[in-house]
């Protein structure tokens, strides 16, 4: 979710993941969740997946599997809430790594917090 100006999005650390997320989809699984407390969902266009997590105002650590992933390696670029987040809402950390459907990404979400990632076939599988 955004809120504000576009303007206010400008050179800000993450921006590049809503210019590429698409606005339709192929595909749509959710991965966890309880109704209030949170949520992980991931969604696929063509051979490329989106994962979202979101926590309500409990900070938490989820294990999420990459079961659906399918066969092959996937480089994945993830956004997720920076290491001082429960005092600055704003500070987020960026990283990169390879998974594949064995994998499960082990995360911290904020209060409030939440993560978002972008998984594309590595090597262009």
């Amino acid at each position: 979710m955004v809120w504000g100006y576009p303007e206010s999005y400008e050179n800000q650390p993450g921006i590049e993941f809503l210019e590429a997320v698409p606005t339709t989809w192929d595909e749509t699984r959710v991965l966890a969740g309880e109704v209030g407390q949170y949520i992980a969902v991931a969604r696929r266009k063509a051979g490329a997946w989106y994962l979202g997590a979101l926590t309500n105002w409990d900070g938490r650590d989820m294990e999420i599997p990459l079961g659906f992933l399918g066969s092959g390696e996937f480089e994945v670029k993830l956004f997720a809430d920076g290491p001082d987040a429960n005092t600055e809402a704003t500070r987020l950390r960026i990283s990169t790594t390879r998974v594949n459907a064995t994998s499960k990404f082990r995360i911290h979400l904020a209060s409030g917090g939440g993560l978002a990632a972008t998984l594309t076939p590595a090597g262009g599988q």
